[in-house]
């Protein structure tokens, strides 16, 4: 039966830069579906940037990545500050992160939600 409205479907990610460190050090993100209309938003964003070689508004870029991730990043694990005390959750603290970790973590926030991008495995 389909359900109209936002599924909760997640999926663990851990960053590429983490992926070597052992299991225990890891940062975990959970990511999560969109709705069409978020996705669409989604899109658009990097739409906007893609291929262009420079950004004229770079404040801008990095408010919109902020913005899309704050959209499918429904939680993390093991994140530390730089007292390396655990971060806990809180969309606001999405601010908080790199300008790397966001493109990544929107990147892959489209994969997961294109057709089999559900399925796909987090090489950790």
């Amino acid at each position: 039966m389909a359900v109209v409205g936002q599924s909760t479907r997640t999926k663990e990610y851990v960053l590429e830069s983490d992926r070597e460190l052992p299991v225990e050090q890891q940062t975990t993100f959970i990511i999560g579906t969109l709705s069409k209309r978020q996705f669409l938003d989604t899109l658009g964003v990097i739409n906007e940037y893609r291929g262009s070689e420079d950004i004229k508004d770079v404040p801008k870029f990095f408010e919109d990545l902020e913005r899309v991730a704050r959209l499918g990043v429904r939680g993390w694990r093991n994140l530390k500050n730089t007292e390396g005390q655990d971060v806990p959750y809180d969309a606001e603290r999405i601010a908080d992160l790199t300008p790397v970790m966001l493109q990544e973590l929107v990147m892959e926030l489209i994969a997961f939600n294109t057709i089999g991008g559900r399925d796909r495995k987090n090489s950790t």
